[in-house]
């Protein structure tokens, strides 16, 4: 089940880190830094056996959620 998820983020990743890159060049390293600290946490939540299910979403709306931050910021 875990190796399922994980490709699914993955995928999902890949395609929004794709997208960043041709729409927002300099949103990219904020976005590798989000990445970085979702994937430590991810890590630690799986190692200490919390429900990858529920985080999996998290991860997803956590994103979101600061992309349109940065939209936001930018428009001002």
């Amino acid at each position: 089940m875990h190796s399922i998820e994980c490709i699914v983020l993955l995928m999902a990743l890949i395609y929004l880190t794709c997208g960043i890159v041709k729409l927002k060049p300099k949103l990219f390293v904020v976005w590798l830094t989000v990445i970085l600290v979702r994937l430590i946490i991810m890590i630690i939540n799986i190692c200490f056996g919390f429900s990858s299910g529920i985080f999996l979403w998290i991860v997803v709306f956590s994103f979101y959620v600061e992309l349109k931050e940065e939209e936001e910021e930018e428009n001002e």
